[in-house]
C-alpha cells in the first residue's frame, strides 16, 4: 500500500539483517560484607542477581528491498531510536528483522504457525486485522489500561483503533498515519488552462473534481488521463469514495455485513465506471500497459494522483519516467480529498505493529509496540526519517515545520491539507468485513473487476455479490460452497 517505482530500491548495507543489540553495562558486584568482630564470620550476604537481558524479535515492515527511499534515512531513524530505546529500556535487546523483500504477511504467518513467530510485527492496513482475525496477536488492551497515563489514547486521531478492535479490546499500536489528499502537476494545469484546486478541506466538490479531470483526457497517443489512485476495487480506494456519498462498503453496525446495495454506493459505483470506461478521465484498466500509478503520475500521464502524505517522499528524492529514467522535475502540490454529496471524504492509513499472542516476552515486546507509537519515535521519524506523517495529534502539529525544516524545496506546498485533515478528524481507515481478506479477495475482487476494471457487467454486479459475504459470514454456506454461490448470479 505504501510502495513506490521511483527507482530500484537500495538495499540497506548497514543494518542488512544483522542484529540492532540494544547493549547495557551491568552494575558491579556489591562487595563482600565487613568480617564481624567476634571471631565467628556472619554468612556472606546475598548480591541481588543482576537482571538478564530479554531477547526479542521486531520484524519490520521497511527495510531491505521493501525500503522506498535513500537508505540513509532508515538507517539514521532507527539508530537514534534504538539510542532512546536503551537508555530507557536496558534490559531489553532487539534484534530488527527488515523486510525480506518477499510477501511479508506470508513471511510472517508462515513463522507463526511453525511455532517461531516475531515477539512483534510491523504491517500495513488490511494485513494488520488480518492477523488479529486469525488469533495471531496480542490482547494490548491490558497493558494500556496500565500504562494510560504514557500512551494518551485520546491524542489519537478518533477512528485509529477501529480496525484493530476485537471484542472491543485494541490489539495494533500505529506505526505512522497517511492521509489521502490530490496531489497535482502544476505545470500540467497551467498547460490545460484550468485553475488549481482549491486549499481547504470542504471547499473541493466532487463535481469541480471531476471537470479538472475531464479536462486532461487525450485519445491520441501517449494517451493521457486526469487523476487516479491504486485502483478502485475491493478496497480502501473505493471506501472513501463511498463514504463521500454518505455509504459505507462494510456495514458500520454488523461487520458480516456490506451496504454496497444502498442506491448511494450503486450511484457512486457507476460514476466511477463512467469515468473509467465512458469518460477515460480515471486511469484504470487494459489500456494502461502495465504502468502503475507512480509511473502514470511521474511520466505525466494524468494531471492529479489521489494518494497519502507518504508520498512527499517521491518529490523531495526525485521522479522516474515509466521505465524508471530520471527527469526533469514539475511543479507540484496537494489539494484536499473532494466533498461528495454525502460530505468531505478522504482515508486515514493504519499501519502498526502488534505482538505475538505466543511471545514468550509480552511485558517487553509491549514496550517496543508502545514506544514505536510513542511522541518520541514519531519526532524522529519526522526529522530524521523519510518524514512519514505521525499518528498523534501532538506530534502533527510540528509536522509542516519540520518537513519545511528538513526539505526547503516543500516550503509552498500545501502541507497543511495533510495536518488539518488528521487534527479535525476527516475522513477514517479502511472498513473491515469479518474474515475481511476472504470476503474481499473471494467474493467482492471478482465482480469488481468485472465491472471497473473489464466493464464487463453492469455495477449491480457488485451488490449481488456482497449480498453472498452476509451468507457466509453468518454461516447460511460454508466456504467451500462460496464458488458455486457466485455462479449462480446471473446480471
Amino acid at each position: 500500500m505504501r510502495g513506490f517505482s521511483r527507482r530500484e530500491f537500495l538495499r540497506w548495507s548497514a543494518l542488512g539483517s544483522a542484529t540492532l543489540a540494544l547493549a547495557a553495562c551491568a552494575p558491579p558486584a556489591a562487595p563482600p560484607p565487613a568480617p564481624a568482630e567476634k571471631e565467628v564470620e556472619k554468612p556472606a550476604e546475598k548480591v541481588a542477581p543482576v537482571a538478564e537481558k530479554v531477547k526479542i524479535r521486531y520484524q519490520a515492515r521497511h527495510g531491505g528491498t521493501a525500503f522506498t527511499s535513500s537508505a540513509a534515512y532508515g538507517q539514521e531513524l532507527w539508530r537514534q531510536f534504538f539510542a532512546y530505546f536503551n537508555d530507557k529500556h536496558p534490559n531489553i535487546e532487539v534484534q530488527w528483522e527488515p523486510n525480506p523483500g518477499t510477501d511479508l504477511t506470508e513471511h510472517i504467518m508462515s513463522q507463526m504457525v511453525a511455532g517461531d513467530g516475531p515477539d512483534v510485527f510491523q504491517l500495513c492496513c488490511w494485513p494488520t486485522t488480518y492477523f488479529i482475525q486469525q488469533g495471531q496477536t496480542l490482547n494490548l488492551q491490558p497493558f494500556i489500561d496500565r500504562d494510560a497515563e504514557e500512551v494518551n489514547i485520546d491524542d489519537f486521531y478518533a477512528q485509529q483503533f477501529k480496525p484493530w478492535k476485537k471484542d472491543g479490546d485494541i490489539h495494533f499500536m500505529p506505526y505512522y498515519t497517511g492521509t489521502v489528499a490530490v496531489f497535482y502537476n502544476k505545470d500540467m494545469f497551467d498547460e490545460v488552462g484550468v485553475p488549481y484546486p482549491p486549499k481547504n478541506w470542504g471547499e473541493f466538490t466532487f463535481e469541480q473534481y471531476r471537470e479538472l479531470a475531464a479536462k486532461f483526457v487525450k485519445r491520441d497517443q501517449p494517451l493521457r488521463w486526469g487523476t487516479t489512485n491504486y485502483g478502485l476495487a475491493a478496497n480502501w480506494l473505493t471506501q472513501y469514495w463511498l463514504r463521500g456519498w454518505g455509504v459505507n462498503m462494510v456495514d458500520p453496525d454488523d461487520p458480516d455485513s456490506s451496504l454496497l446495495c444502498r442506491p448511494e454506493a450503486l450511484e457512486c459505483l457507476e460514476i466511477m465506471r463512467q469515468m473509467i470506461h465512458v469518460e477515460k478521465s480515471f486511469a484504470q484498466g487494459a489500456e494502461l500497459g502495465g504502468m502503475n500509478v507512480h509511473a502514470l503520475y511521474n511520466g505525466q500521464r494524468v494531471g492529479m494522483l489521489e494518494i497519502g502524505s507518504w508520498a512527499i517522499i517521491n518529490h523531495v528524492e526525485g521522479t522516474c519516467d515509466a521505465e524508471g529514467k530520471e527527469f526533469k522535475e514539475f511543479r507540484w502540490d496537494a489539494a484536499p480529498m473532494w466533498k461528495g454529496p454525502g460530505g468531505i471524504t478522504t482515508h486515514q492509513s493504519v499501519d502498526g505493529q502488534g505482538c505475538w499472542v505466543k511471545t514468550k516476552h509480552p511485558e517487553e515486546a509491549w514496550q517496543l509496540c508502545k514506544e514505536v507509537a510513542s511522541p518520541a519515535f514519531e519526532e524522529i521519524n519526522i526529522k530524521v526519517g523519510e518524514g512519514l506523517q505521525p499518528s498523534r495529534k501532538s506530534v502533527m502539529k510540528i509536522y509542516v515545520e519540520e518537513l519545511r525544516r528538513k526539505w526547503p524545496v516543500l516550503e509552498n506546498v500545501n502541507l497543511e491539507v495533510f495536518r488539518e485533515g488528521m487534527l479535525q478528524d476527516v475522513g477514517g481507515p479502511e472498513e473491515m468485513f469479518t474474515n475481511d481478506k476472504l470476503c474481499k479477495d473471494q467474493i467482492l475482487k471478482p465482480a469488481f473487476d468485472q465491472v471497473l476494471l473489464e466493464d464487463k457487467a453492469p455495477v449491480q454486479l457488485i451488490c449481488e455479490h456482497s449480498k453472498v459475504i452476509s451468507r457466509f459470514n453468518k454461516g447460511e454456506i460454508r466456504l467451500e460452497q462460496i464458488g458455486s454461490e457466485l455462479q449462480k448470479i446471473k446480471i
